[in-house]
């Protein structure tokens, strides 16, 4: 009884098939629809897969740019989705100094993201202030107390000829103020003495200073000391000397004060005639017979330590009172 079943089934299959040979199908697969002849599809891919009369849809086209397209769908195929909102083009080139969030067209951005300007204000090269003057266009002073408390600042230290010994010149509106420090300056000696010599550019000072048993400074052209300062270390004797017709005398007093191995002086400007420029050089004396020498003088390279008739002054500081600079700028130093 099966087997009669299967073979009904087999016989009517093969004449079903003799039946549709060379016929078209009127079946489910296109159901009798004519060929898609539209020019775009609506935005939807065919589910006909067998169409070709026109390309499936590419997709979404990116969003041309412009402003915020706020949903618009700038696609020519209007059955596209809206291309999603990217970020708002750049508007300009700079972008307020803010990083771009956009592509700027693929290209970085080159705007430059510091809107400020550059600090055009001068870098103070000066000392920490401390109540001076050290930068600007401003002519630099600096007021000291003569106590024999070490008040000078680096830019008013100058080196000498004699190791461990260091020279001090600074000023203010009203004075000069001079020091020396080194191992002698805190002895007794009665024939030893700091001795300073300022030209107040007057053109009347003197070729050579005054004699100390048989030593005396000589001067270079361009240096023609009006005065002197004279300080004796065992601290009995001090005066300030000016020179006049030829002779050296005593003018004024000096403000002395010592501590340890520093002595300070100080010197009214009136005293030298109130200049606006002033010459200084400065030197370590001892006269004592059969022992005379001339040391630390200001700056390291002005003469050679030792006995000389004729000290050979070969450098020295200008004091500019309208300058800005430091004391010991390079730029004071002579010739």
């Amino acid at each position: 009884m099966r087997v009669g079943f299967w073979f009904y089934v087999l016989g009517w299959a093969v004449s079903g098939l003799a039946c549709t040979s060379g016929a078209t199908d009127p079946g489910p697969t296109d159901r009798g629809v004519v060929v898609d002849s539209g020019p775009r599809d609506l935005g939807v891919r065919d589910g006909n897969t067998t169409d070709t009369a026109v390309p499936l849809d590419s997709g979404v086209n990116e969003d041309s740019g412009g402003d915020p397209d706020q949903g618009v769908d700038l696609d020519a195929a209007p059955g596209d989705a809206p291309a999603p909102d990217g970020f708002v083009p750049d508007l300009g080139p700079d972008d307020s100094g803010a990083a771009d969030l956009g592509s700027d067209s693929g290209m970085v951005d080159s705007g430059v993201i510091d809107t400020g300007v550059v600090d055009s204000g001068v870098i103070d090269t000066g000392v920490v202030d401390t109540g001076v003057n050290d930068g600007g266009t401003t002519p630099y002073t600096h007021t000291l107390v003569v106590d024999g408390t070490d008040d000078f600042l680096p830019g008013e230290i100058f080196p000498t000829t004699s190791a461990g010994f260091s020279a001090y010149v600074t000023w203010d509106a009203t004075n000069l103020y001079l020091g020396y420090r080194g191992p002698d300056l805190s002895g007794t000696s009665p024939t030893a003495w700091v001795l300073i010599y300022l030209d107040n550019g007057s053109g009347t000072g003197a070729a050579t200073g005054q004699i100390y048993n048989t030593q005396a400074p000589t001067f270079p052209t361009g240096l023609r000391p009006t005065h002197y300062v004279r300080w004796k270390i065992d601290g009995t004797f001090s005066s300030v000397e000016g020179y006049s017709g030829g002779v050296w005398s005593t003018v004024g007093a000096v403000t002395s004060a010592r501590a340890g191995d520093l002595v300070e002086l100080s010197v009214p400007w009136s005293l030298l005639g109130d200049p606006g420029t002033t010459l200084v050089t400065g030197f370590l004396l001892n006269e004592v017979a059969f022992g005379e020498a001339a040391f630390a003088g200001l700056y390291a390279d002005n003469f050679s330590d030792g006995y000389h008739a004729q000290i050979p002054i070969t450098r020295w500081l200008a004091i500019d009172r309208a300058s800005p600079l430091l004391p010991n700028d390079p730029a004071n130093g002579r010739p």
